[in-house]
């Protein structure tokens, strides 16, 4: 399966098509770019990390939508459904980013697996 292939959203509205993981994380990038640029100062105030990290959450928060069986219901809802989260399978790939001995593993972790109020 190809990268543009990878869906984050089913389809919706009659569409034959739902949104690509690509379009879905540029769309959630462009809003962490206007929060930052909005809150300039607060990054000074607790970590100067700050951005970086949520910037490489945002990047890697739904890449465990890519698992086969996520997308075979996302494409057919009369499939089962996948039974495990999105969100512990995306941490695979925090590593990418980050070495699990540092801060920056463990922000990025746990902004990624708390990004759904359910989870």
């Amino acid at each position: 399966m190809s990268l543009e292939a990878i869906w984050a959203k089913s389809a919706r509205g009659g569409a034959t098509a739902g949104e690509t993981l690509e379009a879905h994380t540029r769309s959630c990038l462009a809003v962490l770019a206007r929060w930052a640029s909005r809150l300039r100062g607060v990054s000074a105030v607790r970590s100067d990390r700050l951005w970086h990290r949520a910037a490489w959450s945002v990047g890697l928060h739904d890449m465990g939508k890519a698992a086969l069986p996520f997308q075979a219901h996302l494409r057919d809802p009369a499939l089962p459904r996948w039974d495990h989260r999105h969100e512990v399978a995306s941490l695979a790939f925090v590593p990418w980013v980050a070495r699990p001995e540092t801060e920056d593993y463990a922000w990025i972790c746990a902004t990624i697996a708390s990004h759904h109020k359910e989870a």
